[in-house]
């Protein structure tokens, strides 16, 4: 059955225990002979099983031990162990002890899988054999001062243990010794082989043996420790070694062999070094040579040394397929020669502060080469050849004696190529040479020979310069070419960015065989310049934030030119371009002689300037001259010329001294924009037979010092139209015109479309506007000394027409609310005239001398005023002399004025002179009290207060009357009597009025309750004349009471009776007239009290801006500095 101990057994002899159930002990059993146990079933310990001699503990099933208990051999009585007693422990199915097992002697324990967690185990030898699973040693502390001897069938887990013995013979098929330490103290050779993985993370492996071997699959010693203390060979052999961070170090031999192998941020170091692999990667490690013998490194896939360092003291050879050295070092410190060999089937990239260093000679061969801020140096002699690209960005390469380089391209991006004292040869056989902020120098003499060469912040410098690309880009992007003689550089495209091509004495001709030349990004110290005469034959030309300057003639033919963002194209002579297109914003191209500019393409010059001292003639598909309305910005010259398609000035600015003529087929667009001549200014369509042109001035300006002249298409805006002089605008379309259209002379304004304006049309002498329709805005302006406007189909005004001598012409003129049209003389032609009131304004058709209005219908309504100060004819057309004639058709003046202070004629067949909002309305004219009295059968009544009519006492109440009546029956009478008349409640009579004669003819003339009045005489050849009157009646009406009194008789003395009743008789209709209407003559009539202000004249007031006087300055020549 089941053992149960909890408490103490103890022999002096011996004790032995076999039971067929299960050994439970949480006691004592101890023994001072042997002890043995043994159960059909398990046995558990938590308490203390130990024997002075053996123990031997036996289980079918598992046999525990748990945290804090202990089973061990050879324990003396006092609890120390003795130096004898062996210890064995065998589980049919595992070993399971987080406690202590301990014995003096030998130990063994057996069993499908041990378990040994946090234990604690020693032995003088000791034997750990797990049939089917793992030994797992985790955490546990196991000593041996002999031989330890661990055979796990799977997994052998030291993980966080530590494991010490003279001699170690491991078997497992994986061993994992993560955070562990496995240390073997003797000097016999230590080996591990596994068919498995060796798993070292974070842990340390550590021998005194002579030779140390590690064999398996997968070899991990990731911040862990392989020391190797031997004089021997450390051998080690896997398909994979991961050694990230981890140590390998040995006193012999380290040799090396893994397909793949990882030592990154690793320190592997030996006496001698020998390491075969396909990949190597030892990113941030260190594999150093101590002794003075070769070193061999092969890596026939991959050798990864970034930020690494790889360091023999004797021969270096390095044997690799692809090599990464990105801020690695690389280095032979011996002088031997050869000192250093590096071959490479594949690339080699030393980058990111690499470093290839031999104190002697160095020899490097590839497929390509990246030494990009890397270092390749040698004390001797530098031979690098590489098949394909080299890269030597921020880097260095270079010899104290001859340096070949050899590759098919080669850049050199703010490196350093040459030789310290001898001959350098840098050759791309393929490609070009990058030498971008680099130096590319030497000692002796220097050949480059490639197609093609960048010398980005580069410097070249020679005593004279004869570059040949052939036909191959040259890019000195901030680099510098500098040449103290004449230079010839041919090449295909070609890049200054921000660089300098200069020579200081000599021509320079630059020829790019028809590709691109970009001169950008010049600055103060940069650009294309020549002391003497230039001249650039190219493709495109890019001369963004450029310069291009000349001492002497300037000469361009090109493709496509940027002259772009400060650019500058200068010349002290004369300057002659040819080319597709140019565009020159922000920039300045400036000649003291004449500019002279014919380009296939278009022209932008937005926000910069092109000035010339003489003619500016330009030729292009198109001109843009946007935003140059800054101080140094625009177009200038003497004369100005242009010639396109398109010419876009917005926000721009055109002046000349003299002439400015535009000449386009498209649009002319000033918008914003100035366009100034100080003389004469024409802005014309290439075909005036067939118009097209377009131009649209909107807020832009358009002066001229004495002429401006404007042949469209189109012309529209909110501008500016400004001339000193005259001015004449020809247009096949309708003009809008918002902003302001002024001269001083005479303004002559023809299209065959409409005009609308709502701005300013004024001028000094004389406008004369001709347009199929006029419509002149609200808070608009057309003033001139003499106004001449014709409208084919109408005239409508809403603003303000002023002139002095004024003819307006069309077939209908609708002058409307707030429309005012004034003139000394003015004169009206048109088949209908409308002066009607608008959203409660009133129109007003004025002279201040003399109006004729030539007019089949007049309508004029509703307050709006036609009013002369002088005399007024309407008639039904004007005569040449502008004066009424004939007779119009109909004049309806409805609740409005017609009025002249001097003589007034009319002849128009029917005239209504109407009121248009006439009412009536009955009012109460007075309300007075009525007392009256009335004998009994008299007829008549007397008023109260009436001489003889009084009342007395006859004991009743009695009446006297003057009509004789003494009585005691009579009537007295007490109402109101009132009286109500029709009168006016509203009316807004017309007017037509005279200060002086009036004469009217017409068929019928209607005066409905209006007026019409003649200071002087009012005559006239009438048909009909109606004056219309209103016929309106007088009602009186009573009301009060009526008293009935008489004597009441009764005994004795009589009383008086009365009755009092309502008084209300039938009213009294009277029929009377209203006179609401007056035709007088011989009277002064109450005017409109009209006053025009006399008309001022206007004068353009603004100067025309001429041209700037040009200034150029060629800079000096920068010194050229040797290379070191």
């Amino acid at each position: 059955g089941r053992l149960e101990n909890s408490g103490r057994i103890t022999s002096a002899s011996g004790a032995t225990i076999t039971t067929k159930g299960s050994i439970a002990n949480s006691g004592t059993l101890y023994t001072e002979g042997n002890a043995a146990l043994q159960s059909s079933e398990q046995i558990e310990n938590s308490g203390v099983i130990a024997a002075k001699g053996d123990t031997t503990l036996a289980a079918a099933d598992q046999i525990g031990n748990s945290a804090g208990a202990v089973i061990g051999a050879g324990v003396n009585t006092d609890g120390t162990i003795g130096t004898v007693g062996t210890l064995e422990i065998t589980a049919g199915e595992s070993i399971v002890s987080q406690g202590q097992t301990l014995s003096g002697g030998d130990q063994v324990l057996e069993a499908k899988a041990i378990d040994l967690t946090g234990g604690r185990t020693t032995a003088s030898n000791l034997n750990l054999t797990a049939s089917l699973g793992d030994i797992n040693l985790t955490g546990a502390t196991i000593g041996a001062t002999g031989l330890l001897t661990a055979a796990a069938s799977r997994t052998l887990r030291t993980d966080q243990a530590k494991i010490a013995a003279v001699q170690i013979n491991p078997t497992a098929h994986d061993l994992s010794n993560v955070q562990g330490e496995i240390v073997q103290t003797g000097a016999g050779d230590l080996t591990i082989t596994l068919p498995g993985n060796l798993d070292n993370t974070l842990g340390r492996i550590a021998s005194n043996s002579n030779n140390l071997t590690l064999n398996a699959v997968t070899i991990t010693n990731s911040d862990s420790r392989l020391e190797h203390a031997g004089p021997g060979i450390l051998h080690i052999d896997a398909q994979t070694l991961q050694g990230d961070r981890g140590v390998i170090n040995s006193n012999g031999l380290l040799q090396l062999a893994a397909p793949a192998v990882s030592l990154n941020a690793a320190s592997t170091r030996a006496a001698q070094l020998s390491i075969e692999s396909a990949t190597l990667a030892n990113r941030g490690g260190e594999i150093i040579q101590t002794g003075d013998g070769p070193t061999s490194v092969k890596a026939t896939t991959l050798l990864d040394n970034s930020s690494g360092v790889i360091s023999g003291n004797g021969e270096t050879v390095l044997t690799v397929g692809t090599l990464v050295n990105q801020g690695g070092l690389l280095q032979a410190a011996g002088a031997s020669l050869p000192g250093l060999r590096l071959a490479a089937s594949g690339h080699m990239d030393n980058s990111l502060a690499g470093t290839i260093a031999a104190a002697g000679s160095a020899i490097l061969s590839g497929a390509s080469l990246d030494n990009t801020t890397g270092s390749i140096t040698a004390g001797t002699t530098l031979e690098v050849n590489v098949a394909n690209g080299l890269t030597n960005r921020q880097g260095k390469m270079a010899g104290n004696r001859e340096v070949a380089i050899q590759a098919a391209r080669i850049d050199n991006t703010q490196g350093t190529m040459g030789s310290v004292g001898s001959q350098a040869t840098v050759t791309a056989t393929a490609g070009e040479v990058n030498n971008t902020l680099g130096v590319i120098g030497a000692g002796a003499a220097l050949t480059l020979n490639s197609l093609g060469l960048v010398n980005r912040d580069g410097r070249i410098n020679e005593a004279g310069i004869a570059i040949n690309g052939n036909d191959q880009a040259l890019d000195n992007t901030r680099g510098r070419i500098t040449s103290t003689g004449p230079a010839d550089i041919r090449s295909g495209a070609l890049d200054n960015n921000s660089g300098l091509i200069q020579t200081s004495a000599g021509s320079l001709n630059i020829d790019t065989h028809g590709q691109s030349l970009v001169n950008t990004n010049s600055g103060s110290q940069g650009g294309i310049v020549s002391r003497e005469n230039l001249q650039l034959t190219t493709g495109i030309l890019d001369n963004m934030a450029g310069y291009i300057g000349s001492s002497g003639q300037l000469g361009l033919k090109s493709g496509d030119i940027g002259n772009t963002s400060g650019g500058k194209l200068v010349s002290a002579g004369q300057m002659e371009l040819t080319g597709s297109l140019l565009d020159n914003r922000g920039g300045e191209m400036i000649s003291l002689g004449s500019v002279g500019m014919h380009l296939s393409g278009e022209l932008n010059n937005s926000g910069s300037l092109i000035r010339s001292a003489g003619a500016l003639d330009i030729t292009a598909a198109g001109i843009t001259n946007q935003g140059t309305q800054g101080l140094n910005q625009g177009m200038e010259g003497a004369a100005v010329t242009l010639a396109g398609a398109l010419i876009d000035n917005r926000q721009g600015a055109i002046r000349a001294g003299d002439v400015v003529t535009l000449t386009a087929s498209d649009k002319i667009d000033n918008s914003l924009g100035l366009i100034s001549s100080a003389n004469r200014l024409t802005m014309q369509d290439v075909n005036p037979a067939n118009k097209t042109l377009a131009i649209n001035n909107g807020a832009g300006t358009v002066i001229a010092g004495s002429a401006l002249a404007i042949d469209s298409k189109s012309l529209s805006g909110d501008g500016k139209l400004l001339s000193r002089g005259d001015m004449t605008i020809r247009l096949t379309d309708d003009l809008v015109n918002s902003g302001e259209i002024a001269a001083n002379g005479t303004a002559g304004i023809s299209m065959a479309g409409g005009f609308s304006n709502s701005a300013t049309v004024q001028a000094g002498q004389e406008i004369n506007l001709t347009a199929a329709a006029i419509d002149n805005q609200a808070a608009a302006t057309i003033s001139a000394g003499k106004l001449l406007l014709q409208a084919g189909a109408g005239l409508t005004n809403r603003g303000l027409i002023d002139g002095g001598e004024t003819l307006l012409a069309a077939a209908t003129l609708n002058n409307l609310g707030t429309g005012r049209i004034y003139g000394d003389h003015l004169a009206i032609a048109a088949t209908t005239l409308n002066n009607l009131a608008e959203s409660g304004a009133a129109p007003v058709l004025a002279a201040r001398d003399r109006l004729d209005i030539g007019a089949g219908t007049i309508n004029n309504r509703e307050h709006a005023l036609i009013f002369s100060a002088g005399d007024m004819a309407v008639g039904g057309a004007l005569d040449t002399d502008r004066r009424a004639t004939g007779q119009g058709t109909t004049l309806n003046n409805n609740s409005a004025t017609i009025e002249a202070l001097g003589d007034l004629s009319l002849s128009v067949r029917n005239i209504n002179n109407t009121n248009e909002h006439f009412s009536t309305r009955i009012e109460t004219v007075s309300v007075e009290p009525v007392v009256e009295y009335q004998g009994g059968g008299s007829p008549n009544r007397y008023l109260e207060g009436t001489p003889d009519v009084y009342t007395y006492k006859d004991e009743a109440l009695c009446l006297h009357t003057p009509d004789g009546y003494y009585g005691e029956n009579w009537s007295h009478y007490n109402y109101d009597r009132t009286t109500s008349e029709t009168k006016v409640a509203t009316s807004d009579p017309a007017q037509i009025l005279a200060g002086g004669n009036m004469a009217i003819t017409a068929d019928i003339l209607l005066n409905d309750k209006s007026r019409i009045i003649a200071g002087g005489a009012l005559t006239g050849d009438l048909g009909t004349l109606t004056n219309s009157e209103v016929a309106g009646e007088r009602v009186i009406t009573d009301l009060g009471t009526q008293t009935s009194v008489w004597r009441k008789h009764r005994k004795g003395r009589d009383g008086t009776g009365s009755s009092t009743t309502d008084y209300a008789p039938a009213p009294i209709i009277q029929a009377i007239t209203l006179t609401p209407t007056v035709y007088q003559q011989n009277t002064t009539p109450t005017g409109s009290g009209a006053r025009i202000a006399a008309h001022s004249g206007s004068s353009v007031a603004q100067p025309p801006s001429g041209a700037t006087a040009p200034s150029v300055a060629i800079p000096e020549a920068f010194a050229v500095t040797p290379i070191t």
